[in-house]
């Protein structure tokens, strides 16, 4: 029951937003009463914990899967740099969680921190390969990445229109894949040593 709640959740977060949804809405939305809702969740914020939780796991594991199905280094690092549940998840969403629960903010930092390990490793390989640019420093190919997608998010929420995760993704993952393969940067040009 709590998982089918969890699943209810968050197609109830993704309509109304974090601040947005109530316990009301949950319970109508799985047909059931406010009461059996308590008796597995006991307010709000436990319920919502529990689904960015859930939703994180399932993130991390279907990031996985889709690095071990991955042919090459360039598709490990795309299944690094997706996103896998809930594709369509809104930036606003993101920032609602970051701004009205801190506390979780922590949860979703340490997805983040999964999915540039999980890019490093990707770069690496790309380097034992002998297919990444040399000059390149692998780190700060990963601050810049990661700095495209949390800018790109946070250009979006200030934007009339609402953009989708998985847009930003897709848009930051050509920009870098482009830049990064050996001989798509000349020498000398805001390359780094990698040393």
């Amino acid at each position: 029951m709590r998982d089918r709640i969890i699943g209810s959740t968050m197609d109830v977060i993704e309509r109304f937003g974090m601040k947005g949804f109530t316990m009301d809405d949950v319970a109508r939305e799985m047909g059931i009463s406010k009461k059996t809702l308590y008796k597995h969740f006991k307010s709000k914020v436990e319920l919502l914990e529990s689904t960015v939780n859930v939703w994180l796991e399932s993130e991390k594991s279907l990031t996985l899967q889709a690095m071990e199905q991955a042919s090459s280094w360039t598709d490990r690092l795309k299944a690094a740099m997706d996103i896998y549940s809930h594709r369509q998840m809104s930036i606003r969403l993101l920032k609602e969680v970051n701004h009205l629960y801190p506390f979780l903010s922590g949860m979703v930092n340490d997805l983040s921190a999964f999915k540039i390990e999980q890019q490093r490793q990707a770069l690496l390989e790309a380097r034992a390969a002998s297919e990444l640019n040399e000059q390149l420093d692998i780190e700060i190919v990963l601050l810049i990445m990661d700095g495209i997608v949390m800018n790109l998010a946070q250009e979006a929420s200030r934007h009339t229109r609402d953009f989708s995760v998985s847009s930003l993704v897709e848009t930051a993952q050509c920009l870098v894949l482009n830049g990064i393969k050996k001989d798509h940067c000349p020498p000398g040009n805001g390359t780094v040593n990698a040393g």
